[in-house]
């Protein structure tokens, strides 16, 4: 079992995912069991936390989302699918992606950039090949982002591959001790070729 491009008339062959997906400086690939190391260093920095709900994981833990998702398929609503962020610089995980896939053709996006490996643009140039897989590849509708506003290095990534700043919710979170705002990004296919129109026009 896979998930497969569904073709838009009926008739032709569905298409394997096209992962995992290139990138000039990192490849977005299926996580695997042999990470299970690098994955510890990613998930087992406190100072990853500091702007999300989640927290520090096991061995353990890793284990049993490595299994979760390796069973996630992105045909499904609801699922999940997370992809390993391998710097082609290092061949190490430099963090991960996670496309939790919704009916309707929409998704929410997140992404994960270990504390090394962060201020070097790879967080953005992630972003950025997942949007076209999102839009290019599985013709999605609809993609979103939230991210609390204090985490400004997060928005700046946002705001670089073009997202939408669609609002902000006041106080609608109680962490660490104090309540904190979330800042709500969107794109939408039409403004996604819209936005790749204008840069083919204006090449840089």
């Amino acid at each position: 079992m896979q998930s497969l491009i569904a073709p838009a008339l009926g008739g032709e062959t569905g298409l394997p995912l096209p992962i995992p997906i290139s990138a000039p400086r990192l490849v977005l690939r299926r996580l695997r069991e042999s990470d299970l190391d690098e994955l510890k260093e990613v998930l087992g920095d406190d100072r990853m936390y500091r702007y999300v709900s989640d927290v520090p994981i096991d061995e353990n833990g890793i284990l049993h989302w490595l299994e979760g998702d390796a069973r996630a398929q992105l045909a499904v609503g609801g699922q999940g699918v997370s992809l390993g962020l391998e710097s082609r610089e290092t061949r190490k995980l430099a963090g991960y992606v996670t496309l939790m896939m919704e009916d309707s053709r929409q998704a929410w996006v997140t992404v994960f950039v270990m504390c090394a490996e962060q201020g070097k643009g790879l967080g953005t140039e992630a972003v950025a090949v997942l949007l076209d897989f999102c839009f290019s590849a599985i013709s999605l509708h609809r993609v979103a982002a939230a991210c609390d506003a204090r985490n400004l290095a997060a928005l700046r990534v946002l705001e670089k591959v073009g997202m939408r700043r669609e609002g902000k919710f006041l106080q609608n979170r109680f962490q660490y001790g104090e309540w904190a705002d979330t800042v709500y990004y969107a794109l939408l296919d039409k403004e996604y070729r819209e936005s790749q129109t204008v840069a083919g026009e204006n090449p840089v």
